[in-house]
């Protein structure tokens, strides 16, 4: 049996949906692996990693989004929300500082 990256990405977004984020994650990560990490895929890994309690790789995973879209208005959202949680007021500024200036083009 081959892999199907389009199938395993659904596979791992119906684990997410039914609460299985370990198996959702695992699902995500091979998809990346096999060079087919677009920002959604990143995104939906971010939130696996989040559900995990998994700050280090949500955050590889956010900034795996931006390094794709430095414009992506969800993932720059998040790692605001992020910093905000640590307390971190400046860098959380800068996070919605840049959705506003991407929201606003």
């Amino acid at each position: 049996m081959s892999f199907d990256p389009e199938t395993t990405a659904r596979d791992g977004l119906a684990a997410l949906q039914r609460g299985d984020a370990a198996t959702a994650r695992a699902a995500f990560e091979a998809v990346a692996a096999a060079g087919r990490a677009s920002p959604r895929l990143l995104l939906l890994l971010a939130d696996a990693c989040e559900k995990l309690g998994d700050g280090a790789g949500e955050d590889a995973a956010l900034d795996k989004v931006l390094a794709l879209d430095a414009r992506n208005v969800a993932a720059l959202t998040i790692k605001g929300d992020r910093a905000t949680a640590f307390g971190d007021d400046r860098a959380a500024a800068g996070w919605y500082g840049m959705v506003v200036s991407t929201v606003a083009r």
